[in-house]
């Protein structure tokens, strides 16, 4: 009677083993599309036997496994933080891209190379006044293009500005949500084995890459310590949040100190580096152009005379004059404003000093300043040559961006894809290991059946 009983809690044990088994496959297969969520595996182990007293044996359930791989997650931290560096890089010289238009129908060089014709045409008749007149609407035309191009360049600037801004707010967000999985894995011991749990935190430890590369170090107690570059973001249950001060281009952390010279990729390397370097620059050289512009027109007729006769009282173009140091990848230092204010002065079509002051009423100075067009004003370049290049590296630049985010984003399905492999949900093998599990569970009930006759037999004889 004694061994008729031990088979039944035998039988038991086996059958609540199994349960735990086809529970977790239902809890798999409820989350295979669970961001974040890595397959659970059932731990089933032989039970000791004692053979002399025919005590114990068996099937039991030790627990589970969490088939979680810290290399293929740390993979795909990694791509996702090229990723989203060489998604905002693109995004941000797009914005930039309309300043130094190509197409010979609006911008800079379009209105430069009007203004230049104009006086072409003044070589002709110096003295024609419908002439002189468009001249100086051409003037106009060039000044409005420099305006609009700083404007242009003035909103890609707050847009910069904004998302550095955003993304810092969005980096304390998401280092706030870990602090608080952390806190919950002091608590309970056990959380730290909780697969929702673990899934979120792989989840918002992915989102964060995105703006930053990782350093994640795991401790005893489950929890994690955070580490943007250098800068410590998550220490247990405490954030310690990074810091931008808005237009300031200066990322610092939790103490103060600059953040962004350790940072490798992720979305707020690029944004710095917009900020910091590629406006800056664009913005200096908008300035070499206008300045150097307007100077040499000025000069050029203010050695000239009018159709009066009398020298110029003043010059065609004006601007603020300040300067401040350039930028490194400038070497100049023109007047920080430059293409933001400059204008044309108001003058009549008469005050246009386009003679030398021995011949009154010629053609000199036009010829001179229609000559511009050719010389060498910014860096060793003439002014078409130089928008040029700024335009060609402008727009290298974008394209090598947008490769370089094709390349990322592939690089980045790839390590999910692995990650996938290795500790995703496949619902094939889950399939197959309901149907194991449930065909254990039943032949387990047919034993508990026969045990159950058997025993209703003896039962029967003793009787």
């Amino acid at each position: 009677m004694g061994s008729l009983f031990t088979g039944l809690s035998i039988a038991a044990n086996s059958l609540d083993a199994f349960q735990h088994a086809i529970n977790l496959v239902s809890t798999n297969v409820t989350n295979s599309s669970t961001p974040g969520y890595a397959r659970q595996q059932v731990v089933l182990q032989a039970e000791s036997y004692d053979s002399y007293s025919s005590v114990g044996g068996g099937v039991g359930y030790a627990g589970t496994v969490d088939s979680r791989d810290q290399y293929a997650e740390r993979s795909v931290q990694q791509s996702v933080s090229r990723q989203g560096e060489a998604t905002q890089r693109a995004k941000d010289l797009t914005r930039l891209e309309p300043i130094l238009p190509i197409d010979g129908a609006s911008g800079i060089s379009t209105a430069l190379d009007s203004f230049f014709r104009a006086f072409s045409s003044l070589a002709t008749a110096p003295n024609d006044t419908t002439s002189r007149q468009l001249a100086l609407d051409q003037a106009q035309q060039v000044v409005q293009s420099f305006h609009q191009a700083s404007e242009t360049l003035d909103q890609a600037k707050l847009g910069t500005q904004q998302d550095l801004a955003d993304q810092v707010n969005q980096v304390t967000t998401l280092a706030a949500r870990i602090v608080s999985i952390n806190k919950q894995y002091e608590q309970n011991f056990n959380a730290a084995s909780d697969p929702g749990l673990n899934a979120q935190l792989a989840q918002s430890l992915e989102q964060l890459s995105q703006y930053a590369d990782l350093t994640t170090l795991k401790q005893d107690n489950g929890t994690v310590m955070v580490y943007a570059g250098q800068a410590l973001l998550v220490n247990g249950d405490k954030s310690m949040p990074l810091k931008y001060v808005f237009g300031s281009g200066v990322l610092q952390d939790a103490q103060g100190n600059d953040a962004s010279t350790s940072l490798r990729s992720g979305s707020l390397v690029a944004l710095l580096d917009q900020a910091n370097n590629v406006e800056p620059t664009l913005e200096t050289n908008l300035n070499l152009m206008a300045q150097g512009f307007a100077d040499r027109v000025n000069s050029t007729l203010q050695a000239g005379v009018d159709q009066t006769g009398n020298a110029p009282v003043e010059g065609l173009f004006s601007y603020t004059a300040a300067t401040i140091p350039a930028p490194p990848a400038v070497t100049a230092y023109p007047a920080p404003h430059a293409a933001k204010t400059i204008s044309v002065n108001p003058l009549q079509p008469s005050e246009l000093a386009l003679a030398d002051p021995s011949a009154p009423g010629g053609n000199a100075l036009a010829v001179q300043v229609a000559n511009i067009q050719n010389a060498a004003l910014v860096g060793g370049a003439t002014l078409t040559q130089f928008y040029g290049n700024l335009a060609a590296q402008l727009g290298q630049s974008l394209s090598n961006a947008k490769n370089d985010q094709t390349t990322a984003e592939s690089l980045t399905a790839q390590s999910q894809s692995l990650r996938s492999d290795l500790q995703g949900v496949s619902l094939d093998q889950e399939a197959i290991n309901l149907l194991e599990f449930q065909r254990s569970y039943d032949a387990t009930s047919q034993f508990v059946k026969v045990i159950n006759q058997l025993t209703q037999d003896l039962i029967a004889m003793l009787q």
